[in-house]
């Protein structure tokens, strides 16, 4: 789905949606609510430069692929919930980061309040409370395996 530069004016509702391919909302500016809670990205997202002028909601949200929130901005009362989110923890080390958010008076470069890693190899997403130790373990035993 290429939605890159699109301008929604209305309330957007992709809640409970699976996008089993490339996801691209790279400039695109949100005008009024958006809800993408319970969604489902398994391959490339993209809101770098997203403008987000109402609240997006996109909680419980699952992205197992490479994700990237970079420069996204929050105008006129906009606001995120990422509460429950997971992202990959194989894109934990990325640099620029996955998120990053630079909206007026606001730099952040972490994860989003609410929001964390998951291991998507398996059937199921399993929590990873300590990436960088996921990734040091992982990245070794691939070395070996590889």
């Amino acid at each position: 789905m290429n939605a890159s530069g699109a301008h929604f004016h209305n309330y957007l509702d992709l809640g409970m949606s699976t996008f089993t391919e490339s996801a691209s909302f790279y400039g695109a500016i949100f005008s009024g609510d958006a809800r993408f809670s319970h969604a489902r990205f398994r391959a490339f997202a993209n809101f770098n430069m997203a403008t987000f002028r109402g609240c997006v909601n996109f909680s419980k949200a699952f992205f197992q692929g490479d994700t990237r929130f970079r420069g996204i901005k929050y105008e006129g009362g906009g606001c995120g919930n990422f509460g429950g989110v997971r992202f990959n923890v194989a894109y934990w080390h990325t640099d620029p980061p996955i998120f990053l958010e630079e909206s007026p008076g606001k730099f952040i470069s972490e994860l989003p309040s609410g929001a964390g890693w998951a291991d998507f190899s398996g059937e199921l997403a399993l929590e990873v409370d300590e990436p960088e130790v996921w990734c040091r373990e992982n990245r070794s035993r691939d070395k070996l395996w590889g």
